[in-house]
């Protein structure tokens, strides 16, 4: 989370694409002492940054997700108005879709965004467990109900989609056809997470697809799994970088009594986690970061560094220091460098590996 005074003298309309500089921390918490915050690296490769145009009638609550369209528009998940917006390639704003509600092309908790090869798009809403396909020219395409699974997650693959979903002795990523039918699931729950006091309510999974497979990955734990898009299991790969703090274990019943809340915040802010998953061409991006704890949310991620594989799983970087929240992988990564009280600001950058 990240502020560039340079934007600020910028009018609420206009959109700039700002020569590269120096970034400055947000006005986010600051990481405690006992996490180390590594030095600012040569692998990633800023190119260019966008600021996400705000007309005052129109402003960003949060960016949930975000994905890029086959001709370069910027699409923008905003949980707080439950509505998809639509940039162009510079940021200007061209149109929001969706809205609160529970018709056709509304949603009530948006929170994923995943693009097919043909610039059709999804837009999965946990809050209506549907699955929401527009057409490359925004039209409304298709909705699809996904019975008994809450939509946390999307990601197209050939000839369907991907959904990640929670459930707690089930498989929790569901194949759908591209008519929305359920041909097969895999991936359940890390039986871990259900064993150790207190680890439901941290465990997050992140899903993250290429090369013919499906990655998963669980904020509390290593390795990440790997399955093609069959839903058969192949080995997993990946472990903690040098900076990682191991989440501790309490025992049951460590947080009730006098105080409870704030000696499990305490808990929380105590470990790193891995927190997401992305492929860039044929690297894979692990972030690792930890819970900042607030008042609307107990698990609010904070992302800090990422490690970088090979599709193999051989680790080629470790501890890279982050300018902000990776929101998507691809050809490019993207990054969310700044938020308010500045500007929402958007870093386009390459990842370079000797």
């Amino acid at each position: 989370m990240r502020k560039l005074p340079i934007i600020l003298s910028l009018s609420a309309g206009l959109l700039a694409i700002l020569s590269l500089g120096e970034p400055q921390k947000a006005n986010s918490e600051q990481p405690s002492a006992s996490f180390h915050r590594p030095q600012e690296s040569s692998v990633l490769k800023a190119l260019r940054r966008v600021v996400l145009e705000e007309p005052p009638e129109e402003p960003i609550g949060e960016v949930a997700d975000f994905a890029v369209l086959p001709d370069g528009r910027l699409l923008v998940v905003d949980g707080m108005s439950a509505s998809v917006r639509v940039h162009n390639k510079n940021g200007f704003l061209d149109t929001i879709l969706g809205g609160r509600g529970e018709g056709p092309g509304e949603f009530k908790n948006p929170s994923s965004l995943a693009v097919m090869e043909d610039g059709r798009f999804l837009v999965g809403d946990f809050g209506t467990n549907r699955v929401t396909r527009f057409s490359s020219t925004l039209e409304l395409d298709e909705v699809f109900t996904i019975p008994g699974v809450v939509v946390f997650g999307v990601e197209t693959i050939p000839g369907g989609f991907l959904v990640m979903t929670y459930r707690r002795f089930e498989d929790t990523v569901i194949r759908c056809d591209n008519s929305g039918n359920i041909v097969e699931s895999a991936h359940p729950f890390e039986p871990e997470v259900f064993s150790v006091p207190y680890w439901q309510g941290p465990s997050t999974q992140f899903l993250a697809t290429g090369a013919g497979e499906f990655l998963v990955g669980t904020t509390v734990l290593y390795p990440i799994r790997r399955y093609g898009f069959d839903g058969v299991s192949k080995s997993d790969f990946g472990f903690p970088p040098p900076s990682w703090i191991e989440p501790v274990r309490p025992k049951r019943g460590q947080f009730v009594g006098l105080n409870r809340e704030d000696r499990l915040n305490a808990w929380v802010r105590s470990f790193s986690i891995i927190s997401g998953v992305n492929t860039y061409r044929d690297l894979v991006l692990v972030s690792h970061g930890r819970f900042v704890p607030n008042s609307r949310n107990r698990y609010q991620i904070q992302s800090m560094t990422i490690d970088v594989y090979n599709w193999e799983g051989t680790k080629l970087e470790a501890d890279v220091a982050l300018p902000g929240r990776i929101l998507s992988g691809g050809e490019y990564v993207y990054l969310l460098t700044s938020e308010p009280p500045g500007p929402w600001i958007v870093q386009i950058a390459e990842v370079a590996v000797s």
